[in-house]
């Protein structure tokens, strides 16, 4: 287990969680106000704005792709620990037995 409490069985939960959020970010970019009449100063307005819009979807981008990579991660890590099972079933009774003690 890593210092902040994530566990391998919750990588699912958590690619879930970043693909909600990059949803739910790139679903506020609908939201986004008109362009105010700010007289001289609408195109400094507008310019923010436009800002603003292009770094909420970096950040949805961004959280969408941590959940591919996050879901990746999980499948690489069931399917090692599938083949290292598969390696290690068995090996218990391929090793031969070891009489502790001598006999007089």
């Amino acid at each position: 287990m890593s210092p902040d409490g994530l566990k391998v069985e919750h990588l699912n939960d958590t690619a879930k969680i970043l693909a909600r959020n990059a949803r739910e970010v790139e679903a506020l970019g609908a939201k986004a106000p008109h362009l105010p009449n700010a007289g001289p100063s609408s195109a400094l307005i507008g310019d923010a704005l436009i800002a603003l819009a292009q770094a909420m979807s970096y950040v949805a981008q961004a959280s969408a792709n941590a959940a591919d990579t996050v879901q990746v991660c999980d499948a690489n890590y069931a399917a090692t620990d599938q083949a290292n099972d598969r390696q290690l079933s068995g090996v218990g009774e391929q090793i031969p037995e070891i009489s502790v003690g001598g006999t007089r």
